[in-house]
């Protein structure tokens, strides 16, 4: 972000002293976590760039958890484009294709997990082809 981006109070983000404050940047409704870092030169010296994250980035550990789900929704955005009849999708039509082909299968998997973890998973021998413990009574 540029450096000369102001906030609320009239300041720049070069007028910041602190890394890692919370500042509410003029034109966005909340607020974001702003901090500057060397920026290394190619001829030799350094630069302040300035970066801003909305949420937890603030840390390490924030801004790599960021990178990697950035990452991995950009590759399963991009496996979705090379399914053969989806070459021509935009990203964000990519990322709804994403959202429609794995959601149900993650949603079901999770689901089957805590069933398993309930000890109501597999379903015992015996009970009619009923899923589980829990629809032992119910009319399917």
């Amino acid at each position: 972000m540029r450096r000369n981006r102001r906030t609320r109070e009239g300041l720049s983000l070069q007028e910041l002293k602190g890394r890692g404050a919370q500042v509410y940047l003029r034109g966005l409704p909340f607020p974001v976590w702003a901090t500057r870092y060397r920026y290394p030169l190619p001829g030799g010296g350094w630069t302040w760039r300035y970066v801003v994250a909305r949420f937890g980035q603030r840390t390490a550990l924030g801004v790599h958890r960021f990178l990697v789900l950035s990452l991995l929704a950009y590759l399963l955005a991009h496996w979705v484009k090379l399914i053969p009849g989806k070459e021509g999708l935009a990203w964000r039509e990519a990322g709804r294709e994403v959202v429609r082909f794995l959601l149900p299968e993650m949603v079901l998997r999770v689901l089957l997990e805590e069933l398993q973890r309930l000890g109501l998973w597999p379903p015992p021998s015996g009970r009619g082809g009923c899923l589980c413990g829990v629809l032992g009574r119910c009319k399917f």
